[in-house]
């Protein structure tokens, strides 16, 4: 069953949704179609089972601890681009380049997101109760404009050097952070 659902990922990688056979997904598992289909009666079938296979052990969707703000962002960022330049990180996002607005796959693939936005989001939770990110920071806000910056990147590769990555993270991180009173105060007055 694991293969099928990998050779699925790799042929949504390859080919997309709309051009995915089974025969061929069949000759990748090294399986009979006839052994797919018992299990899967749909192409739609095995797509959603391989698309949810992703969330099996990902290592995306554990929440970092480095101890700061500025480590945790990091590792979640290198670790989206990882999985958006692996088979299964192309098969998605192929599922939702193709997509319809009315696409059952494509409620998949949101609660997959969901599910990396969850990460996110325990991360900011925890900088908070450190006091390492202000109280009125709005964390959903941060979270979009860190998904923003991922598809980004991922819809251009080559601007995912580290200096682009450590920039990105000292620019959130500097936003969102904490400030002694003393610097406050002289925010406020020199605005």
């Amino acid at each position: 069953m694991r293969r099928t659902l990998e050779a699925t990922l790799d042929e949504l990688a390859r080919v997309g949704y709309a051009s995915l056979r089974i025969e061929d997904v069949a000759d990748r598992a090294d399986v009979n179609k006839t052994t797919i289909y018992r299990r899967w009666p749909t192409k739609e079938a095995l797509v959603r089972d391989a698309l949810l296979s992703l969330a099996e052990g990902e290592d995306s969707f554990v929440v970092p601890d480095t101890g700061s703000l500025r480590g945790d962002l990091t590792v979640i960022i290198k670790r989206k681009l990882a999985f958006g330049r692996s088979p299964k990180g192309k098969a998605i996002l192929r599922v939702v380049n193709e997509a319809t607005p009315d696409d059952p796959l494509l409620a998949i693939t949101r609660s997959l997101r969901a599910n990396g936005e969850i990460v996110m989001l325990a991360v900011l939770e925890r900088a908070r109760a450190r006091g390492t990110l202000r109280a009125s920071v709005d964390t959903t806000l941060f979270v979009q404009l860190l998904q923003l910056a991922c598809d980004r990147i991922r819809s251009n590769p080559t601007s995912a050097s580290p200096r682009f990555v450590s920039g990105l993270v000292d620019l959130l991180v500097d936003g969102a952070r904490t400030h002694p009173k003393s610097n406050s105060k002289l925010r406020k007055g020199s605005s």
